[in-house]
C-alpha cells in the first residue's frame, strides 16, 4: 500500500464523504480540479489520485478515514489505519 503524504492525507479529508467508495473519492477529486489551478496544489491532487487508484477497494476501506471524536468540537480530522 502507497504512503500517502501528509497534503494527499489532508487533501483526502477534506473531498471523502463517510461511507463512501474510492471510486467515489476519485470522482470528486477529479471534478475539484477544475477548480485547482495552484500548479503545486495540482501536483497534490495527481499524486493522491494515482495513489488512490492504486489501491484495492479493501486496501481503501482499511485506511479508516474518520473524525475523531475527540477533536469533533474542533473541528479537526484524522486518517488512521
Amino acid at each position: 500500500m502507497s504512503t500517502f503524504s501528509v497534503e494527499e492525507i489532508n487533501l483526502i479529508c477534506i473531498y471523502h464523504t463517510m461511507g463512501s467508495s474510492r471510486d467515489a473519492l476519485c470522482d470528486t477529486l477529479a471534478l475539484a480540479l477544475d477548480d485547482v489551478y495552484d500548479p503545486e496544489m495540482l501536483m497534490v491532487f495527481d499524486s493522491a489520485m494515482q495513489k488512490l487508484e492504486a489501491l484495492t477497494d479493501e486496501e481503501f476501506d482499511e485506511l479508516c478515514i474518520y473524525i475523531d471524536d475527540a477533536y469533533l468540537e474542533e473541528g479537526a480530522f484524522v486518517i488512521g489505519e
